[in-house]
């Protein structure tokens, strides 16, 4: 069952009555950290795959990553 409405407002009253400010604070920054990783890893990934592209001699311009993955792969089973 869904919390909508009152009892919604009445749980977030209550987590901020017994954690305090400061405890939310740092669980939110915590978890915008942990999304910003994320993020950044999959940046660090797509750089990685353009750089062992064009170390192979694939253009990427205008390509997907998939479409990227998939010359990668042609190129090195030959």
């Amino acid at each position: 069952m869904p919390l909508i409405g009152p009892e919604l407002i009445l749980l977030l009253i209550i987590i901020i009555l017994l954690f305090r400010p400061k405890i939310i604070k740092d669980i939110a920054s915590s978890i915008g950290r942990v999304v910003a990783g994320f993020s950044g890893e999959s940046r660090r990934d797509k750089t990685t795959l353009n750089e062992v592209a064009e170390r192979l001699g694939i253009d990427i311009r205008g390509k997907s990553e998939e479409e990227v993955l998939e010359e990668i792969k042609r190129k090195l089973s030959r």
